[in-house]
């Protein structure tokens, strides 16, 4: 993986030379108008991790069963599903948790209550997608069909994986592309290669991370390298590069690090795009990305992330959506398309039962650390030891609801809704989305306005009604 030399036309336009090969009522920059005719409205969410149906308990709660009334109000919702759906009982596959993490798992009538939410669409390309292995991801795609739910973004090769998917609505049609820069090894999806067969797996944006130090820390760093390990550098690799203990090194003016994407991923993922754009009126591309700018600035995208955010619209997405940091981030408005940098959590759930005697092993020194009898720890004691070292905050459990509105092929505004998710309920209650009011409603709206200032995006905040808004035309 190098870095990108691409120029725009490279891969999101083919650069047609010739117009005479070309319908002239059939243009190709023609095709990539957003076309939705009339008002349409879109919905769109960040992580839905979701481990039980939730209607009964969010329509008895007045601030939940407004989420409710918003998700039916608009003609179209879509998110990021970042779990697996089936039936324990006969299920056939097996938990993979190799880093530690959480296999997260949905009984089937989650599916049947997302659609009764209004979700329509939803992106499967994460590092989640594979955690009951494939059999896992292929029964999650057998119960959302069965609750008509279309999804994008997992398949049995690459080119299932990596091929839009589209949703048939009254006013036109939806498209949607959903792919990952944040996956576990081998949970991308493979096209096959000669006698080689291809694999089932996600959509995956390959990037690689540089670190990038001054001069002298580099010859530090390659002296520890070379005295440490046997093996020098590779014959033909990059002479201004250090490749040791798993990372990779280079001199710069500073210390900080950056990503560089796969050309080839890229080349496809905006092919797609197009593709996608030119088979639909209106296309949502979304990647799970967890890459930020710098440690201690999560709510700021990695640069790599805002070159690949407008490049995916200049290849014909009307709306992007990055889901996986678990908290805001920033928005912009590019040629007139919504960019979103991060939408948190919608639905976070920690009731996860269904978790393998492995990751109690893993955590075992933790359990003991923090619990006088560690083997009597149940699932939900592990869970509140794990997430206290990462989302003991209310970050991870505050978010906003975006309602795009169109109207006539164009983007009208952008309507924020202040959500929190119950930071410190019990865990029946905590996770489920809520629509926020008084100091909590402005505090969250005059976060994602100071965040989104740096990228000329004008919020206005109205504390009468818990609202903000993006006005676009």
């Amino acid at each position: 993986m190098g870095k990108m030399a691409m120029t725009h036309s490279d891969i999101a336009d083919p650069e047609l030379t010739d117009l005479s090969f070309v319908d002239q009522k059939r243009s190709p920059d023609r095709e990539l108008e957003l076309t939705m005719p009339g008002n349409f409205s879109l919905v769109v969410v960040g992580d839905c991790i979701m481990s039980r149906p939730l209607t009964q308990t969010m329509e008895q709660d007045r601030d939940a069963s407004g989420v409710l009334r918003l998700l039916s109000n608009a003609d179209l919702c879509c998110g990021n599903l970042e779990t697996s759906i089936f039936e324990p009982s006969g299920f056939t596959g097996h938990p993979y948790p190799w880093d530690g993490d959480w296999p997260l798992a949905s009984v089937p009538a989650v599916a049947h209550d997302l659609a009764h939410f209004g979700f329509r669409l939803m992106a499967r390309a994460n590092n989640h997608a594979l955690d009951w292995g494939i059999e896992g991801m292929r029964e999650t795609t057998r119960w959302l069909r069965a609750a008509n739910i279309v999804s994008a973004g997992t398949g049995e090769n690459l080119g299932f994986a990596r091929c839009p998917a589209y949703c048939e609505l009254p006013p036109g049609r939806v498209g949607l592309v959903s792919f990952a820069t944040t996956f576990r090894p081998t949970t991308n999806a493979l096209d096959p290669f000669g006698a080689a067969p291809g694999r089932p797996g996600i959509s995956g944006l390959r990037v690689r991370q540089v670190d990038v130090v001054t001069g002298a820390d580099l010859e530090l760093i390659r002296k520890v390298r070379d005295s440490a390990m046997t093996s020098q550098t590779a014959p033909g690799s990059d002479p201004e590069q250090v490749h040791a203990f798993g990372r990779t090194f280079e001199a710069g003016d500073g210390r900080y690090y950056r990503f560089d994407m796969d050309e080839e991923d890229l080349g496809g993922i905006l092919r797609n795009i197009r593709q996608g754009k030119q088979s639909s009126d209106l296309l949502v591309v979304m990647v799970h990305s967890h890459e930020v700018l710098q440690e201690g600035y999560p709510e700021l995208p990695a640069p790599f992330l805002k070159e690949l955010a407008r490049r995916s619209v200049d290849a014909g997405a009307d709306v992007f959506v990055t889901s996986g940091i678990h908290h805001l981030g920033p928005i912009e408005i590019y040629n007139d398309r919504p960019i979103f940098y991060g939408l948190g959590n919608f639905i976070w759930s920690d009731i996860q039962e269904l978790i393998p005697k492995e990751l109690f092993d893993i955590n075992r020194r933790l359990l003991k650390r923090a619990f006088r009898f560690a083997e009597r720890a149940t699932v939900a004691d592990l869970n509140g030891v794990l997430n206290a070292r990462s989302f003991a905050h209310e970050l991870a459990f505050e978010s906003v609801i975006p309602v795009c509105r169109f109207t006539q092929g164009r983007l009208k505004d952008i309507v924020l809704h202040p959500i929190q998710l119950g930071y410190g309920l019990p865990l029946t209650q905590s996770g489920i989305p809520r629509l926020a009011s008084g100091e909590a409603s402005e505090r969250i709206l005059h976060r994602v306005r100071q965040i989104s200032r740096s990228f000329g995006t004008q919020i206005e905040i109205r504390i009468e009604d818990n609202k903000g808004r993006i006005l676009c035309a």
